[in-house]
């Protein structure tokens, strides 16, 4: 799945979200990536991911959304069941100097955990011929030239970064709908 596929699935948890909002009486601010790339998206989006610095991530990696309700909490909105490592650490280090991070997933439900309630799942590596750093975080980066190439080619939507299967079961969830 291209990028634009990606962003068009996203979409559709981001709209029940914003209407979930809406319907609600929460009011919200769109501040995620992708609402930066109205103007010149595709060339911004090429040189901004070949970037690695601190200021490159916080623009690929902010959150989705800024809701007001007593107090403000930056969320995430996710449509996937997987969570790429460097966006997840982005909200972990976020939360951790003070933020109010939550992230939503469209899975079925729509539902709300804070960002450090977050669970994942422990791949079984019987079934998962990939790299495994810190217990949950598949790297198929780290799969040599040939055998990442082959990777690739079977799943030519993923982007190849490290990530982690959400676990669903054992994640605390506010369901919102």
């Amino acid at each position: 799945m291209s990028f634009p596929a990606r962003i068009k699935k996203s979409q559709i948890a981001i709209h029940r979200f914003d209407s979930w909002c809406e319907r609600n009486g929460i009011v919200y601010a769109k501040s995620g990536y992708e609402d930066l790339l109205s103007n010149n998206g595709e060339t911004f989006r090429k040189l901004i991911q070949q970037l690695d610095d601190n200021t490159a991530r916080r623009i690929r990696y902010f959150p989705d959304r800024e809701v007001v309700l007593n107090y403000v909490t930056l969320v995430e909105i996710k449509n996937a069941k997987t969570i790429e490592k460097n966006a997840y650490y982005n909200y972990i280090n976020l939360h951790q100097i003070g933020f109010r991070v939550g992230i939503v997933v469209l899975n079925n439900i729509l539902g709300f955990t804070p960002i450090d309630k977050l669970k994942f799942k422990i791949p079984d590596k019987n079934k998962i011929h990939l790299p495994i750093i810190d217990q949950y975080w598949l790297a198929p980066r780290l799969l040599n030239k040939f055998e990442y190439f082959l990777w690739k080619k079977k799943h030519p939507q993923a982007s190849g970064t490290s990530f982690a299967y959400i676990d669903f079961l054992n994640t605390e969830w506010t369901v919102l709908e």
